[in-house]
């Protein structure tokens, strides 16, 4: 398992650093990268969403599917309270950078570096669980996600507004319209759902090179802060320690709570950065943390995958 690990983190670097010398020889342009995050998160991301959950309906895996919701809405919120109280309050880290660091040590790159993982080791059945997790990471990140942008500030948050950012995007559309033909067993025929499987399947790879474009703008000389390797630990080695204490009591599958403990291991997502300089934050620091977070994946993962699984 671990060897299997190892290959597909050392394939997704290769991939995320041919994105950074795409960006670093000046082969696309910002419109070109906007372009292609666009065709991400409203082409591609929905399909692969919605083609994750094509599966033969059954009451088993659908009940694991809603107990893997569950998990992963319980260890995001106890990660997010924890780690708030850890960075704010022992190692007094103002509140704007505290933001930013809860936010790439609470949201992992669940989708498109978690998804490629769990199907490499454990097979299309344990995708369909993680969607459920991916499911649960999207309502916290576009409420509670935006909510750290703004620690320290008296910012009043519209329920209407964050209803909005949380189901009003098409990667969630994807996602319910996904559950909904898998629970009324309604398959996407033929050349459709050919069309749909090999559109969807360009996700990881373009997620990836929008981490590698990010990173092109990372200055390696920048990356001596002491405080993001704090929250790089509270991510990657004591996020997913709780999520197996977490799953132990919900999840009933060993399956699954290896899904949710793969996952919660993945570095700072890609759209931590994106939401950081939506909300004012330090994209750049941001962006720091992904870069750094997804290099010492490639020691941690192992370790976890050793130790708790």
């Amino acid at each position: 398992m671990v060897k299997i690990v190892i290959s597909q983190l050392v394939i997704m670097l290769i991939i995320i650093f041919m994105g950074f010398f795409v960006k670093k020889g000046k082969f696309i342009t910002k419109e070109g990268e906007e372009g292609v995050q666009t065709i991400l998160l409203k082409v591609t991301f929905p399909c692969m969403m919605i083609m994750a959950l094509q599966r033969d309906y059954s009451e088993y895996l659908n009940q694991e599917f809603l107990r893997m919701f569950i998990a992963g809405l319980l260890i995001i919120m106890v990660c997010y309270f924890l780690f708030l109280l850890i960075l704010e309050k022992i190692f007094k880290i103002t509140p704007d950078k505290a933001g930013v660091y809860l936010l790439g040590a609470v949201f992992g790159n669940v989708s498109f570096m978690g998804i490629p993982v769990v199907n490499a080791i454990f097979g299309a059945d344990a995708v369909l669980v993680s969607v459920a997790n991916i499911f649960a990471f999207n309502l916290l990140f576009f409420s509670a996600g935006v909510m750290a942008c703004h620690l320290g500030e008296d910012k009043e948050f519209r329920i209407s507004e964050i209803l909005k950012k949380i189901f009003l995007n098409l990667p969630m559309i994807g996602i319910i319209l996904g559950y909904v033909f898998f629970r009324c067993s309604v398959k996407i025929p033929g050349v459709l759902g050919e069309t749909f499987q090999s559109v969807g399947s360009a996700s990881s790879v373009l997620a990836l090179f929008v981490v590698g474009f990010a990173l092109a703008d990372v200055k390696v000389r920048e990356l001596k802060d002491k405080n993001m390797y704090i929250a790089i630990v509270l991510g990657l080695i004591i996020a997913p320690v709780i999520a197996k204490l977490i799953g132990l009591g919900i999840l009933k599958d060993q399956v699954s709570l290896g899904v949710i403990i793969i996952t919660t291991a993945m570095p700072s997502g890609a759209s931590v950065a994106a939401l950081a300089s939506s909300e004012g934050r330090d994209g750049v620091l941001a962006s720091k943390m992904i870069f750094t977070s997804t290099l010492l994946c490639i020691l941690t993962v192992p370790l976890i995958i050793k130790f708790l699984m």
